[in-house]
């Protein structure tokens, strides 16, 4: 006949500490330290702000990165400072007023050949003179604007002698320079796409260069193969 044991004598779960149900878990590989220390350094931090850092860390790498592409395209492509006959891609010096343009609006002038080189260099350094700042800020749609200073005596003067193309030439070459060498004040070079007046793009100045290089190879074989 077999024996039923009163169910106080069954073995029972050991008893439950309240203290250690409370402590967190250790994570594999992680000590009870470290796991205490987790809640304190993101303590006050939603999760977005947690993922922020290193994403703005790893943006301005890629800046930093595709800043030094385009110096390096620069400066081993030898693309043209100014457009050459059909070429859509170039290098443009931004904030240098181009003199060919200046002498043009200088045409109607009584000004000597001589006398339009010596104004466009003064008007050259004015450009890059830190103290001459002739524009005033102000917010369209939400974004800041300049906006040329009608009573600045430089541009006055700049105008009633010479006329309004030059007047325009040198404050569209001021503007380029406070957009592209702001702290600097002087001439940068940069990617141009002189199709449409607009900076280049990496792409599209590593497409013109491959081809311009295709080119001269294909050149080059026909030059071998038909000598002259």
């Amino acid at each position: 006949m077999t024996a039923h044991l009163p169910l106080s004598a069954a073995a029972a779960p050991p008893p439950i500490d309240a203290a250690a149900s409370s402590q967190p878990k250790l994570q594999k590989g992680k000590t009870a330290h470290e796991v205490q220390q987790v809640p304190e350094e993101t303590a006050g931090e939603s999760l977005e702000e947690h993922l922020m850092g290193p994403l703005l860390v790893e943006h301005t790498k890629c800046t930093t990165l595709l800043k030094e592409l385009e110096k390096m395209l620069i400066s081993l492509s030898s693309l043209p400072e100014h457009r050459i006959g059909r070429a859509t891609i170039g290098v443009k010096l931004m904030g240098s007023i181009d003199c060919k343009a200046f002498a043009n609006a200088c045409q109607n002038s009584a000004l000597s050949t001589e006398e339009v080189t010596t104004l466009c260099s003064e008007w050259e350094q004015e450009v890059g003179n830190p103290q001459w700042y002739p524009f005033r800020v102000t917010m369209v749609d939400g974004e800041e604007k300049r906006i040329i200073k009608e009573d600045d005596e430089k541009l006055l003067k700049l105008k009633q002698e010479h006329g309004e193309e030059i007047c325009a030439l040198v404050t569209a070459t001021k503007l380029e320079m406070l957009e592209h060498n702001p702290s600097g004040c002087y001439p940068v070079k940069k990617l141009w796409n002189y199709k449409d007046g607009r900076e280049a793009t990496l792409i599209e100045a590593f497409e013109y260069f491959i081809r311009k290089c295709q080119n001269q190879k294909c050149k080059r074989k026909r030059e071998a193969a038909f000598p002259s």
